[in-house]
């Protein structure tokens, strides 16, 4: 079932009106987060996530499904958010370099560059987005700078963050 896309979509959708009607049922803004146990916690999120935040396992993540058909959890977020009526911005927020990605760097900004690249359609493997940048994120980061003519070394730069994001090359230099 991995590979029929009518039947992801059909479930998707499923998913999506369900946690729409819960949202409603008990007035919770879906692209929203809560206060648990002193950390800040969306209001939608999958057992990877509740894993990342300590709450929960990991068991039966949907990014095997997601990163087939280029979704994350934010997509949920936005489309539930749409089901309700909310205003969905479609600006992409676009983080800041601040430091190189590579093997085994862990963090928010490997999450963000991790979802980017599962928007372009590179597969990262079972655990999707997870945050870790591990041998499935390194090989699709090495994909996309072979794709994107670019410096082939698994580390997220300057060059390649600013390829990944859509932003004009600031320097063509390479070490």
């Amino acid at each position: 079932m991995l590979s029929d896309k009518l039947y992801f979509d059909k479930v998707y959708k499923e998913a999506c009106e369900l946690t729409a009607y819960l949202c409603k049922l008990y007035n919770l803004n879906p692209k929203g987060k809560v206060d648990y146990l002193g950390k800040q916690v969306p209001v939608i999120l999958c057992h990877q996530d509740s894993y990342q935040l300590g709450l929960g396992s990991n068991h039966a993540d949907v990014y095997h499904w997601f990163n087939k058909y280029n979704k994350t959890m934010e997509n949920v977020r936005n489309d539930v958010a749409a089901l309700l009526g909310q205003k969905v911005e479609s600006v992409q927020i676009i983080p800041e370099l601040t430091r190189i990605l590579r093997f085994k760097s862990e963090g928010d900004d490997v999450l963000s560059m991790q979802q980017r690249l599962i928007e372009l359609g590179y597969n990262l493997g079972p655990y999707g987005a997870d945050g870790d940048f591990g041998e499935d994120t390194e090989a699709a980061v090495m994909k996309f700078q072979q794709d994107n003519n670019l410096y082939i070394d698994g580390e997220v730069g300057p060059d390649t963050w600013n390829a990944l994001f859509g932003k004009a090359k600031q320097d063509d230099s390479r070490p």
